[in-house]
């Protein structure tokens, strides 16, 4: 083939490799595919154009790609730099308002602590607790009021108080979700709780000790809280005030930033653990040298988190923070014949499961109701465990509460069903080529039924079911995808789907233990709202004494945390599905074989 020929068959897919090059977002897939056949191209030119400018060209072209590759991988060492000197005041800057909102919300909250601790001399005993106030009593009459930062181990005291105040943080930062709501009335109680604490100590004449112990500590503690608390409304704007976005783009938004901020915030609070476990306690130290370390600590909470930002600002923040960095509409696309990782599966999950939500809002509502009431029927309200038997499953004995495990058995296999039965349906969701029976729903329920009852029955004993869970939860739900997505008869689909699980059993796990986390950390947050509503303003609106109340506090706990598993669940399911065409594709490559071929057809015209 003459040269000029050559170039002129394959100059547009070098000029758009180029192009590929210089764009800030870059298709992977499309850059790898030119990239390949780029470098066939230099292999022809090298056999047949050795000295020609061609070959010169496409030597350098494909230096190009490795030179950006190799760059990029040096940037990641300056990620972490970027993120503290750059990133995050950048962030705390576009996010002042929110931040100030909660510092005001804050000390208002503080001055209402104070304020009604003045007018009612019980307001105290309400908020701290009867055996607190007394056992700081008699500290004082002891003659070492602070005597309660001097008990227990420094290190025991250190874990436990940084690991309670980073669950306080990321509480009220979670607590955005409910259009910062819930954010507010955390800072609000946290704020009042602070003013009673410090009215405690002035009405006992101890102002000055108390505020140069406490304060050695809660000069970075209190700071991150108020932080936090202006993550979470940062987060809860993208829902209330969402401006040209839809709210789940504008969630995703600011929900990017909040979670930079909360980042920003984490070692503050091990910092202050520190301080707390192993200096607050030393009370004897000079009163100069405990202010200027109090003193020291606001001073540094102020120069990065309020005067670097506002210098940074000054200069203006660069477009990529701007919000056209989320796209106004995104196609959904999902892809049959592509093998991905457990970090992909695990993002794709959620982008998937949006896509089914709507249609199992009602079957989850209506199975978690219907297990409140059989709960409530069957075990006595008034045990304590009632709220607990959801979230410590294996504890619980199911053995001595056979309906309860049918009702497992019953709702996992009913949500499965539901969901496997939308996947189905969903165009978007299905390969091209599987068309479906319209009768075969009731075999995949009752082959469902089956296989997690037997799962479900390993549950009873506490140590198998410990392992259970971790280990066995897994294979039960990459069986039941395979039932619910295969079109093979039932059988034949659970010996496809455990040859499939042996071959990629390694990022399902993978996968299922950072759903495990992000669970915890939802569940944490289903249990804390339901306490909040449960304690709080069902006690203020009907009478505690009656045997209704007993009933309606017991079925106000289940509920939440009911539709909070039931919520997750179908979750787990998307990523199994997403990691069940993974490994249809490791084991079949019918994508890579197409790309072959396709590729094939580009080098022999």
């Amino acid at each position: 083939m003459k040269e000029t020929r050559f170039i002129e068959q394959n100059r547009k897919k070098w000029e758009e490799l180029e192009q590929q090059l210089e764009q800030t977002n870059k298709d992977p897939d499309r850059l790898s595919e030119l990239f390949i056949q780029v470098a066939d191209d230099l292999s022809y030119a090298r056999t047949f154009y050795k000295n020609r400018v061609v070959r010169v060209y496409l030597n350098q072209l494909t230096q190009k790609v490795f030179g950006s590759l190799y760059r990029n991988t040096l940037n990641q060492k300056k990620k972490f730099t970027f993120f503290w000197k750059q990133d995050l005041p950048e962030i705390l800057y576009l996010s002042r308002k929110e931040l100030r909102l909660s510092l005001i919300i804050f000390i208002l909250s503080m001055a209402l602590g104070v304020v009604s601790s003045i007018f009612d001399p019980n307001f105290c005993a309400s908020i701290l607790g009867n055996s607190y106030i007394q056992m700081t009593e008699t500290n004082i009459s002891n003659g070492d009021p602070m005597a309660v930062y001097k008990d227990g181990n420094g290190v025991n005291m250190f874990l436990g108080i940084t690991i309670n105040n980073l669950m306080v943080a990321y509480r009220t930062f979670i607590f955005g979700l409910f259009a910062a709501i819930g954010t507010i009335g955390i800072m609000v109680y946290n704020g009042i709780m602070v003013g009673v604490f410090q009215y405690f100590f002035i009405e006992k004449g101890l102002f000055v000790e108390s505020a140069l112990t406490i304060w050695m500590h809660g000069a970075l503690e209190i700071s991150a809280i108020i932080l936090a608390g202006g993550a979470g409304l940062v987060m809860g704007k993208g829902i209330v005030l969402p401006g040209t976005f839809t709210r789940m783009q504008a969630l995703r938004i600011s929900a990017r930033s909040a979670i930079k901020i909360m980042i920003g915030i984490s070692p503050i609070f091990i910092v202050a653990g520190l301080i707390e476990g192993f200096i607050t306690r030393l009370t004897e130290l000079n009163d100069v040298i405990r202010f200027i370390i109090i003193l020291s600590e606001f001073i540094l909470i102020l120069a990065y988190f309020y005067w670097l930002p506002k210098k940074i600002g000054k200069k203006g923040i660069p477009f990529r923070l701007n919000d056209a960095r989320i796209p106004s509409s995104k196609i959904f696309e999902f892809s049959f014949e592509t093998i991905k990782n457990a970090g992909q599966i695990f993002g794709e999950s959620f982008t998937v499961f949006n896509q089914i939500i709507g249609k199992l809002i009602f079957p989850i509502v209506s199975i978690s109701i219907a297990f409140c009431f059989a709960q409530l029927y069957f075990i006595n309200p008034e045990e304590d465990y009632i709220r607990g038997l959801i979230g410590n499953l294996p504890m619980s004995g199911l053995l001595n509460f056979p309906l309860i495990y049918l009702y497992y058995v019953t709702a996992f296999t009913l949500l499965s069903t539901f969901f496997g039965y939308y996947w189905r349906r969903n165009e978007k969701l299905n390969p091209e080529e599987i068309q479906f029976k319209k009768n075969s729903t009731f075999g995949k329920f009752f082959a469902t039924w089956i296989i997690s009852s037997l799962f479900f029955a390993l549950m009873i004993p506490d140590y198998i079911g410990t392992v259970f869970l971790f280990f066995l939860f897994p294979v039960l739900l990459f069986l039941t995808i395979g039932v619910q997505l295969s079109n093979e008869p039932v059988l034949q689909a659970l010996k496809t789907t455990w040859q499939l699980f042996l071959v990629g059993f390694l990022n399902l796990y993978g996968f299922y233990t950072a759903m495990v986390i992000i669970g915890y950390l939802w569940m944490l947050l289903i249990n804390a709202a339901s306490s909040l509503l449960n304690l709080s303003m069902l006690e203020w609106l009907i009478n505690t004494e009656g045997k209704n109340y007993i009933w309606l506090k017991g079925f106000i706990s289940l509920l939440p945390n009911a539709a909070g598993i039931l919520f997750f669940i179908p979750v787990l399911l998307a990523g199994y599905a997403i990691h069940y065409y993974s490994v249809i594709e490791i084991k079949e490559a019918k994508g890579l074989k197409e790309k072959l071929i396709s590729h094939q057809l580009v080098n022999v015209e």
